[in-house]
């Protein structure tokens, strides 16, 4: 597991928790993600799932939510082309 510490009071600071292999938790000023990366069956072929859970309703969850989306889906390009370089 690896972290990177933060403090919480201020809105924009978060704590990262990485749990290795599998999950990741992001706590923040407005509340936290779970994301749990689950490989299917056969080699190459994986699936993120998310909760989210904000005490914030309206725009400010919008954005985060749009923030977290983004982030993953970053992620997950960048997943794909470490494989897909690992494979040749």
């Amino acid at each position: 597991m690896s972290a990177y510490l933060v403090d919480l009071r201020e809105p924009d600071d978060r704590l990262c928790l990485y749990f290795v292999p599998c999950t990741v938790l992001n706590v923040y000023g407005g509340g936290m993600a779970l994301v749990r990366v689950c490989p299917m069956e056969g080699p190459g072929k994986t699936t993120m799932e998310f909760d989210g859970y904000d005490v914030d309703e309206g725009e400010k969850c919008e954005e985060h939510y749009e923030f977290l989306r983004h982030a993953a889906l970053a992620n997950h390009r960048l997943c794909e082309e470490v494989q897909y370089n690992r494979e040749r």
